[in-house]
């Protein structure tokens, strides 16, 4: 639909584990392979990107080992699951927790997992309170959180857990790695170490069905020949005009990554589905590539408004199909036979002239459209340079949203489709057999060469590209019930007056 770009992390890639709710993304490593299918490179099953800081202070090797398995998907697995055995896993859960925390999207969602954090594992008389904390971190943490709501969350930023984090690191490295390095289980480590990073390629792998495919990418639905686990398999085309994020460590030993010279230039490229692209998009169609002045993420928001109005309408806002009317058909006919530059002018036009509404659609679900499909970038909704995803939030057609709950995951959806559950069934002898059937498939409107070789500057930013869920490394670690059960329900924190909504107190 709209134009977007995955971003590159710090690590070797990941794979992501298919649970019954949801299906994640798997990236595989052909490195040590003489296949040169375009894959996106990947060692691991699945990882934490960024590392934490762990404060100022001089590290000892042992917190040293530590923090590398932490910020190492396999050491994750093996150190998590040896505290769950010897129960110590409340400093392990907190980190993981803190680690979705520093990765909200959003200051509403951070200020909520800030809350949720405190009452777990800091608060006198949580239920998973951390047994190493002092009093004075209590205290400091009772007087940050009693501050988010006077600001609103904006205190809750990326560091406000760092002096947490710092004893975290501490406790486990005393109560959980030592007695992890004298036990069999640091053994398995090491073995396990070397089979994953060595041994992850595509004939691992049995290739059971497709999923979905794109222009640039496929999805399959695959199982490891040696866990008998399921995978989503997103096979990546590499192609070129990909810019992908530079990333520099800071030389201030605090572990911190930032961007480096943020690229600040606009895309012009003009690839898109039709019917989801943006005026800006398809007007750059009229004009030389080096005379275009580019978009923003503003046709994100455009191909949304079509997406929602087809939903909402059954048809697509400006579809030369969609109007049912005989002489509007014929007429399309005619257009059909314009040179695709006079189609181009004829869609703009169209764009221009705005969009009818059933019915049966309300005045805020039509000016809610209306505002997503403005022709002008800058008016667009959610566009605004100081307001931005907050003025999308706060438009009348979600005034029955609770946003904090929703990003917390406590609204049930009004509506759960049926799905069929997936195939089960070996489809493909090999990867190469179900390439070739897509190959086949495909042949009539394939642009781009799966199997060329990309140039060497482009091949060196996918040797790292990865994408991990949050809900993975629970999975993996069979501790996401565990974590859930000790969520106090939003309808709880209602009742006894401490919900979003209401003024929080903090106890000290």
């Amino acid at each position: 639909m709209g134009a977007g770009a995955s971003v590159p992390s710090d690590s070797n890639g990941s794979m992501r584990l298919q649970t019954p709710s949801r299906i994640v993304t798997a990236f595989l490593n052909l490195a040590n392979k003489p296949h040169h299918a375009p894959l996106v490179a990947a060692k691991t099953q699945w990882k934490i990107a960024q590392p934490f800081p762990v404060g100022n202070g001089e590290v000892s090797t042992n917190e040293q080992e530590l923090l590398h398995m932490l910020h190492d998907p396999v050491g994750q697995k093996h150190i998590g699951t040896f505290a769950k055995k010897i129960l110590t896993s409340e400093t392990f859960f907190c980190w993981v927790e803190i680690k979705e925390f520093r990765e909200a999207p959003s200051i509403g969602y951070r200020k909520s997992m800030a809350k949720l954090i405190y009452r777990k594992y800091i608060k006198n008389g949580s239920t998973m309170a951390l047994g190493s904390i002092t009093s004075d971190l209590i205290d400091l943490y009772d007087k940050r959180i009693g501050e988010l709501e006077a600001n609103h969350g904006s205190s809750a930023t990326v560091d406000f857990f760092d002096p947490l984090m710092t004893n975290i690191v501490t406790d486990m490295c005393q109560n959980t790695f030592m007695r992890f390095k004298s036990s069999p289980e640091y053994e398995a480590l090491k073995k396990d170490l070397k089979d994953t990073y060595n041994k992850v390629t595509i004939e691992d792998f049995e290739y059971l069905e497709l999923l979905g495919s794109g222009g640039f990418g496929r999805v399959v639905h695959a199982r490891k020949k040696s866990t008998g686990k399921h995978y989503a398999m997103k096979i990546q085309l590499k192609t070129a005009g990909f810019d992908p994020l530079k990333l520099k460590k800071e030389e201030t030993g605090d572990y911190r990554y930032t961007p480096v010279q943020p690229k600040l230039t606009r895309r012009k490229t003009t690839v898109g589905t039709r019917g989801y692209m943006a005026p800006e998009i398809i007007s750059g169609k009229l004009v030389k590539r080096d005379q275009r002045p580019g978009y923003t993420f503003s046709v994100d928001f455009w191909s949304l408004g079509v997406t929602l109005f087809e939903l909402m309408c059954g048809f697509q806002p400006f579809s030369m199909h969609s109007s049912g009317n005989f002489f509007q058909e014929v007429a399309n006919e005619e257009i059909f036979r314009l040179s695709p530059r006079t189609q181009h002018k004829i869609e703009l036009q169209k764009m221009t002239q705005g969009v009818t509404f059933p019915l049966h659609l309300t005045r805020n679900a039509q000016d809610f459209l209306k505002r997503l499909l403005e022709v002008s970038p800058e008016h667009r909704l959610g566009c605004n340079g100081e307001k931005g995803f907050a003025e999308f939030m706060e438009h009348p057609f979600f005034e029955t949203v609770d946003w904090e709950k929703l990003m917390m995951k406590h609204i049930d959806p009004k509506f759960k489709p049926a799905l069929p559950l997936l195939s089960d069934k070996k489809i493909y002898n090999s990867y190469e057999h179900m390439m070739s059937h897509f190959d086949m498939r495909d042949k009539d409107f394939i642009r781009h060469d799966w199997y060329a070789d990309p140039d060497p500057e482009m091949q060196k930013y996918f040797d790292t590209w990865d994408y991990i869920s949050q809900y993975t490394l629970r999975a993996e670690l069979g501790i996401a019930k565990e974590l859930d059960e000790t969520n106090i329900p939003y309808k709880v924190l209602q009742l006894t007056g401490e919900d979003s909504k209401a003024k929080f107190t903090a106890i000290k």
